[in-house]
């Protein structure tokens, strides 16, 4: 049924990616604001979803025009061959598009599925879970 709507298992769409396009940015270079922004993203997901330990299995490195191995413009990218999750320099200033693209990238990481895929879904919904599990707890 998946199959049809374009929904596929990940056996078959495991994340393969070639080339990332796009120009390194070192942390060192990044602004204030943009290191705190990354600290407090990591900090909730680590908080919500995944342990420190996990977190840190991949590289996060960050590019200017950050494109995918087809040419297209994108936030992130999790290149799971390279254990490596890539975020355009573009978007650290907005915390919101940080945190929604780690989030969407780090799922990538626990599912080592591609977009569109069952195992990305169900690993989507289950970190949403998590987030609104912990912060339900925490409003108490």
């Amino acid at each position: 049924m998946f199959e049809k709507l374009g929904i596929f298992d990940s056996i078959k769409t495991l994340q393969n990616h070639g080339d990332v396009v796009g120009e390194d940015v070192k942390a060192r270079e990044l602004e204030d604001e943009e290191k705190d922004n990354i600290k407090e993203v990591k900090k909730i997901i680590t908080k919500y979803y995944l342990s420190p330990m996990e977190i840190d299995m991949y590289t996060i490195r960050y590019k200017e025009n950050l494109h995918d191995d087809h040419g297209n413009k994108c936030n992130g990218l999790c290149v799971s061959k390279e254990q490596t999750i890539y975020i355009e320099k573009e978007i650290l200033e907005d915390w919101d598009q940080l945190f929604d693209t780690m989030i969407h990238e780090v799922v990538h990481q626990v599912s080592r599925a591609d977009d569109c895929t069952v195992a990305f879904e169900r690993e989507f919904s289950r970190a949403c879970r998590a987030f609104a599990r912990g912060t339900q707890r925490r409003r108490r």
